[in-house]
């Protein structure tokens, strides 16, 4: 089976992450950024949103979080599940498969995800 467009863009995005030192303090995030392509949007007391270019849907759903000075996570949202269209049973299932194919892409570069949530907002998380 070749592998979908979106495929290189999600594998592209999972090696710089994959490559990329955590546990940065949140002067260091503008350089974490810079390396991951990622472009600052707007940052507040708990943190800041981010445009991760290509691989997240309209509108772009990413954010990293911080307490005192430290970043504690980053989330990336690869689909946007509260979207009309994806509220139909079609769509879910859609959208379920889309995850499915990410994710397997994503376990290809960085290994098992350490947490796993399954149901309407699929969710695989890395530590």
């Amino acid at each position: 089976m070749d592998a979908e467009p979106k495929d290189d863009v999600v594998r592209e995005l999972m090696e710089r992450i994959g490559g990329t030192r955590w546990g940065w303090a949140a002067d260091e995030l503008p350089a974490v950024l810079e390396r991951l392509g990622w472009t600052w949007i707007e940052d507040d007391d708990l943190g800041v949103t981010v445009d991760p270019g290509p691989v997240a849907p309209e509108p772009r759903d990413a954010r990293v979080a911080w307490q005192d000075s430290k970043v504690i996570t980053t989330t990336l949202a690869l689909f946007a599940p509260g979207r009309p269209a994806n509220r139909t049973a079609a769509g879910a299932l859609a959208l379920g498969d889309e995850f499915e194919r990410t994710l397997r892409v994503a376990v290809e570069v960085l290994g098992p995800p350490t947490a796993r949530r399954h149901g309407f907002q699929q969710v695989a998380s890395w530590r």
